[in-house]
């Protein structure tokens, strides 16, 4: 019972919609909300949950922000424009998200880390430590298709904090933010993390990660680490 394309896509960003608030779904509800029969509602909930991309429990469909962040992914490449396949994902879950895969990677993290960059205060979104190496990710959930100039901006910005991060007031943040499992010297390095993959994977040598990319670039990150923007620190 394969839906056609365009019926998929719609139903999928349906799904999207239906799910915001409360991660469980029925396919009673989803046909009531869709152009969806019951019995095509049941079928697509379950070829999902095969997918991976739902947890069926009693009758029952859980979409976390994991499967609610493929899904999306799933409509773009059905057709559907970043901007209406992101509108019902939350800067939250998507933070959260970049967090959990950071510490399933054996990363520390500190959420919205304060620093001082040219006289004024700047905030880190994770500032996450694994053995010598600091990470300073900036998460972008951009809808719109980036341009260049879009993420020169951000590239620029990160750059500022990396120069800035050395600063006494600054290693006093990182002392707090990281307590003991500060090492004696650091190299700290910049990362923009988005949610859609941007055509280039690197402006002014920072990656420009997207995030069902990040896992894998955090395991291969030791043996490019030479490659990109590095700070030394002496703490």
């Amino acid at each position: 019972m394969e839906l056609p394309p365009a019926e998929l896509k719609e139903a999928i960003l349906k799904i999207l919609e239906l799910t915001v608030e409360l991660p469980e779904l029925t396919s009673e509800r989803l046909a009531a909300a869709s152009t969806l029969t019951r019995r095509e509602a049941d079928f697509l909930l379950k070829q999902l949950s095969l997918e991976g991309l739902s947890i069926e429990a009693n009758g029952r469909f859980l979409f976390h922000f994991e499967q609610r962040l493929k899904l999306a992914l799933q409509a773009v490449r059905l057709g559907a424009s970043p901007e209406r396949a992101s509108r019902n994902l939350s800067w939250r879950e998507f933070e959260d998200f970049v967090r959990q895969v950071f510490e399933s990677n054996g990363y520390k993290v500190s959420l919205h880390v304060r620093i001082k960059v040219e006289e004024t205060f700047s905030e880190i979104d994770l500032l996450s430590l694994k053995g010598e190496t600091l990470i300073l990710a900036d998460c972008k959930r951009w809808r719109r298709p980036l341009h260049l100039s879009g993420a020169k901006q951000a590239v620029q910005r990160q750059l500022l904090r990396l120069k800035a991060l050395g600063n006494l007031e600054n290693l006093e943040v990182l002392r707090k933010k990281m307590g003991e499992l500060l090492p004696r010297k650091i190299y700290a390095t910049p990362v923009v993390i988005t949610l859609f993959e941007f055509p280039q994977k690197f402006v002014e040598k920072v990656p420009i990660v997207p995030i069902f990319k990040l896992s894998n670039f955090l395991y291969e990150l030791p043996s490019h680490l030479h490659m990109l923007p590095i700070k030394e620190i002496n703490i």
